[in-house]
């Protein structure tokens, strides 16, 4: 939901149409509460798409995604002058950054960085030679 969110905003951001960012906002709204309530101390836990060796089941694609949704969603409520929205989403996007941040210190995303690099190569040679 945060992805939608996200992308609400992109075309919000393209085509400048406050009706159609004002029509999905509720719909934004109601996605980011759904995260909460499966959040624990701020983010998303359980298994994602990516998960990292060390990090206690935190899914560092929905917990990042996730904070990019407070992001957006405190841009979407500025956009249409709703002013404690944009204060409340500003501040959950401030808190899960903190917390998105201590809890994946550079050693431990390592990995995960190992993996996508390997990955792409996987594609690149994929690409090439196939």
């Amino acid at each position: 939901t945060p992805q939608f969110a996200d992308c609400v905003w992109q075309i919000y951001c393209f085509e400048g149409d406050e009706s159609f960012l004002e029509e999905m906002y509720d719909f934004c709204r109601e996605g980011m509460r759904w995260i909460e309530s499966v959040s624990e101390e701020g983010l998303p836990r359980g298994y994602g798409i990516s998960e990292v060796a060390g990090l206690d089941c935190m899914c560092c694609d929905v917990a990042i995604l996730a904070v990019r949704g407070y992001e957006v969603m405190s841009k979407m409520a500025k956009a249409l002058g709703r002013e404690g929205d944009a204060s409340c989403f500003e501040e959950k996007f401030c808190a899960t950054w903190e917390i998105f941040h201590r809890e994946t210190s550079i050693i431990s995303v390592i990995p995960l960085f190992f993996a996508l690099f390997i990955f792409f190569c996987f594609s690149l040679f994929a690409l090439l030679y196939i």
